[in-house]
């Protein structure tokens, strides 16, 4: 049915949001990572809830800053077509989940222990190599885990999708145009603003 003059609308960021089960053949489960809600796709072979990895990989997915789960659905899609299983994880401060203390996104610095219960869980459940994948800020989370966590050589693989790398020059990008006119906020503010 065609929208109505003057009726509300709204962009939906997320890849899919029809039931997976049906129109993308996952099946989700929903399972609990450090008190965080996350979803676990079974590789086919393990579908019959045995919860294991059948080849020994397993893929992580992370979201980036304001996305959620739902934004994991196309990679989780792709790596459930390559015979994967996939657990896609919620952070802290995402809804369901505890705060940060600080009550403020970390980008990585805090929420790469997110991804590291992540990976302990799926090791639990019978993964000897994990697949990361991070999208936008969850590159960030992707690259603090792999600098920070004893678990990082279970890494056999990446996939980064416009990873945040450098919040600095995030920053710093978005400043050159910030201001009306398309003026850029004075470096000696931005310099100013930096944490000690």
């Amino acid at each position: 049915m065609a929208p109505k003059p003057g009726a509300g609308a709204a962009v939906e960021r997320a890849y899919f949001i029809a039931d997976p089960a049906k129109e993308l053949g996952l099946t989700l489960r929903e399972v609990t990572v450090a008190g965080m809600p996350a979803w676990w796709v079974a590789a086919d072979a393990e579908a019959d809830g045995g919860g294991g990895t059948a080849a020994g990989t397993a893929a992580v997915f992370v979201h980036g800053q304001n996305g959620t789960r739902l934004d994991g659905l196309r990679f989780a899609q792709t790596a459930h077509r390559a015979g994967l299983p996939v657990l896609v994880i919620s952070c802290r401060n995402d809804a369901g989940a505890p705060a940060d203390p600080s009550g403020r996104l970390q980008y990585g610095a805090t929420e790469w222990r997110d991804l590291d219960a992540a990976v302990a869980w799926v090791q639990a459940h019978g993964a000897t190599r994990v697949v990361l994948a991070g999208q936008s800020m969850g590159g960030a989370v992707v690259a603090a885990f792999l600098e920070q966590s004893a678990r990082r050589s279970a890494v056999s693989r990446m996939v980064l999708d416009c990873p945040v790398l450098s919040l600095d020059q995030v920053v710093a990008w978005g400043a050159r145009e910030a201001l009306p006119g398309g003026l850029a906020v004075p470096g000696t503010l931005l310099w100013s603003c930096r944490p000690s």
